[in-house]
């Protein structure tokens, strides 16, 4: 299963003209990621060779930072902005693991970096905070339930620049992220779902990207 998904992969960076080799290879010189989040890192970085204009990048779900830390060493010259619930709510939902997280130095270091700004909000609030207009990259990866990932969809295709790129993790079989995406890839073009993950070929990742001319479809 792994080499097949391997070749769906590499198929996939052929379409942007590389490798999936080369794709690794500058991966490992980076030395910053988790296994787990291996694949989402082959999507960033085949966007950073061809995408050499991306100036704004909006995360939304920050958790300990991981991912913010790669946004930030893959596009050093755009500003990421990364968002997530305060703690209080965190407290009161979620619970203490995700709380420690918060609360830790990794977190602080990644959120950190000159290029990264952090938002201490519910996502519902997004239309209100001091974000930019529109966005080349966005990676949705808050809640996972409705309403919350159904809003933060919505709100994050409105704003994504002409050309722009939009991901949006653990669109996983039978889930709201899923049922979500599938809604969307009624109205616009551009939606396709991709491997998350080398051991198990049921978790994807949605891929976007958005048209210069948006086209919706009435069917």
């Amino acid at each position: 299963m792994r080499e097949e998904i391997r070749r769906e992969v590499d198929e996939f960076c052929s379409e942007f003209g590389y490798s999936l080799a080369k794709v690794e290879a500058r991966i490992a010189s980076i030395k910053e990621y988790e296994d787990k989040e291996y694949l989402s890192l082959i999507y960033f970085t085949l966007i950073s060779f061809t995408q050499k204009r991306i100036k704004n990048i909006l995360e939304i779900g920050t958790y300990r930072g991981s991912t913010t830390r790669m946004l930030s060493r893959l596009f050093p010259e755009a500003l990421v902005n990364t968002i997530d619930l305060p703690a209080a709510i965190i407290r009161k939902r979620i619970g203490l693991k995700y709380l420690r997280a918060r609360k830790s130095i990794e977190f602080k270091e990644n959120t950190g970096r000159d290029n990264v700004r952090f938002f201490d909000s519910d996502s519902f609030f997004l239309a209100s905070l001091d974000l930019p207009r529109e966005f080349d990259l966005i990676y949705v990866d808050g809640s996972h339930m409705f309403p919350a990932i159904a809003w933060d969809i919505a709100y994050s295709y409105a704003h994504l620049s002409s050309g722009g790129f939009m991901i949006v993790h653990d669109c996983h079989a039978g889930n709201d992220v899923k049922k979500a995406i599938a809604h969307m890839a009624k109205i616009v073009d551009g939606v396709r779902l991709l491997p998350f993950d080398y051991e198990n070929p049921e978790k994807k990742i949605a891929y976007v990207r958005k048209k210069e001319d948006i086209e919706r479809r009435i069917e």
